[in-house]
């Protein structure tokens, strides 16, 4: 009954945030008429509006890397190129994507609780630096990198589907404006040029 509730919470937040609300303009009594509870019950979970909406995140987080786990077949160019789909396809890894990036750069509406909450977090970036290792293992079984130490390639790694979600994002945008698809740069096209970047950047 309790993990039903607290994903009853979860649901709530994800609900709000999908119709668009920031997450500083978000109240507890809407997470807990949205969820079917009382407010007191969303504080027996969490001590305040702001771990709600971050956990519910971290959760949506977790529940996308195992999703992720199934792109890691194939050689590393079909490894990346899973990756690519699963970006494309996926609304849902995007909106969490975007939320947690705000929350983690902050501004004048985030609060600095959440600044101590990805702090308390931090021993769960495991999971990335697992899914991260898988890729650069498969890279050097493939004669793909230079000389640098890890961390490098991980923040090449991450530098390019980051770019690739950032650059997904613009074009939805743009067409919301522009009816012309072709003043958008054509994916494939794009994801050639990601990937030569990547083993450049690798060291290739």
């Amino acid at each position: 009954m309790e993990t039903d509730k607290k994903e009853l919470i979860f649901q709530a937040v994800m609900q709000l945030l999908e119709e668009g609300r920031e997450p500083h303009t978000i109240k507890v009594s809407e997470i807990s008429e949205r969820a079917g509870i009382g407010k007191g019950t969303v504080y027996s979970y969490f001590d305040s509006k702001e771990s709600a909406i971050f956990n519910t995140l971290w959760y949506e987080v977790n529940q996308i890397v195992i999703e992720v786990e199934g792109c890691m077949t194939g050689n590393f160019h079909q490894q990346v190129s899973n990756l690519f789909d699963y970006i494309k396809e996926n609304n849902r890894l995007k909106k969490c994507f975007l939320q947690m990036m705000k929350l983690g750069i902050g501004s004048e509406e985030t609060p600095k609780q959440y600044n101590i909450l990805f702090c308390d977090k931090q021993y769960s970036h495991r999971f990335l630096e697992q899914t991260l290792a898988k890729l650069v293992e498969q890279a050097g079984s493939e004669g793909l990198l230079g000389s640098q130490k890890a961390e490098m390639y991980y923040f090449a790694i991450i530098s390019t589907f980051v770019n690739y979600g950032v650059y997904l994002k613009h074009i939805e945008k743009v067409l919301q404006i522009e009816e012309d698809a072709d003043i958008c740069v054509k994916d494939e096209e794009l994801r050639e040029y990601l990937y030569n970047a990547l083993l450049a950047a690798l060291g290739v």
